[in-house]
């Protein structure tokens, strides 16, 4: 979602109030920041310069992650490398991932990573591109992997719902859901209904 131009002069204050003493405040300004940034690169790329560089901000913002990622979207393919790098190390605090990269790989299963890995696969369900499948199905691979003998099984059920969400009816999207149709049937029941 774009508010526009008449909210883009709200940036400023929003970004005095990140040095705020209180975690709600900084919270809701950077979120909020980012739903009235202009949707340009230069913009993205302020937000993640804001998160590497400010400790603050980025410890705020981990608790909550989804409320930050769900902001994304809106810059539909240019959030596209930063969403990768996320849904793969599970972390806000990286740096955009192109497709030919090797990214970071979630190294701990379950918890806040695991938390935003799973925001990172429903944004780039949203955004609907052929790269948010391709990415997907790349983090399938790892999420079903694990991290040392544990699977990431709430990675996995999040991206069985994105690819439906999506809808796109690939071989590839169609074997990936055919893998997991008696392990989690009602998921992949739902997701098959929804390709086109």
């Amino acid at each position: 979602m774009s508010y526009g131009t008449a909210a883009e002069h709200a940036s400023a204050k929003l970004n005095g109030l990140l040095d705020s003493k209180d975690d709600k405040v900084v919270a809701a300004a950077f979120t909020s920041l980012s739903s009235v940034s202009k949707v340009e690169n230069a913009a993205l790329q302020k937000l993640f310069g804001t998160l590497n560089s400010s400790g603050r901000v980025l410890k705020v913002i981990k608790k909550r992650p989804e409320k930050f990622i769900q902001t994304l979207p809106r810059y539909k393919a240019m959030a596209i490398p930063y969403l990768r790098a996320i849904a793969f190390a599970g972390k806000l605090d990286v740096k955009p991932v192109k497709a030919s990269a090797e990214p970071d790989v979630l190294s701990i299963v379950g918890g806040a990573k695991s938390k935003t890995r799973v925001a990172a696969c429903r944004a780039l369900a949203e955004i609907r591109l052929d790269s948010s499948v391709e990415i997907l199905l790349e983090v399938l691979k790892v999420a079903d992997m694990g991290a040392g003998s544990k699977r990431d099984e709430k990675s996995i059920t999040a991206i069985l719902k994105a690819v439906g969400r999506i809808g796109m009816n690939t071989p590839e999207v169609r074997a990936a859901l055919d893998k997991y149709k008696a392990e989690f049937p009602d998921i992949v029941e739902k997701s098959v209904e929804s390709l086109k």
